[in-house]
């Protein structure tokens, strides 16, 4: 029954049938691609789309093995869980709006907020993984 219908599960938007010269704006990715999605939306050049959307994939690598680094190469005794918490309720609450704008039609405020949440996204990762 659910192999079966796995098409029901999906948006609607993406059974209507292909023309390839035209893009539709309401294309609509699987939710678990919609923030990297959001990330290529806002950035207006491909090859800069293409960097911050690589750079996304790394910092979330790199914040998978963060605390096997630290344990491993003993960096910190004081490992402070009250800043690494938050920086994790940022990271969340921050690929929440991307998700929400990569799932909204292509306007100038949802570009801007995009931005700025890739920005605030990409700067903590980073921040935690230096810290």
């Amino acid at each position: 029954m659910v192999l079966g219908s796995y098409v029901e599960l999906s948006h609607p938007d993406n059974s209507i049938p292909v023309n390839r010269f035209v893009t539709p704006l309401h294309i609509v990715p699987e939710w678990y691609f919609l923030a990297y999605y959001a990330v290529l939306k806002v950035i207006p050049s491909k090859t800069g789309g293409l960097l911050v959307f690589m750079s996304s994939l790394i910092n979330l690598a790199l914040l998978s093995e963060i605390r096997a680094l630290n344990t491993r190469m003993l960096i910190r005794q004081h490992f402070m869980t009250r800043n690494v918490v938050s920086g994790w309720v940022i990271i969340w609450v921050y690929s929440m709006i991307l998700i929400i704008i990569g799932s909204a039609i292509p306007q100038a405020t949802y570009i801007l907020y995009g931005r700025l949440a890739t920005i605030v996204y990409l700067t903590t990762g980073l921040v935690l993984c230096l810290y």
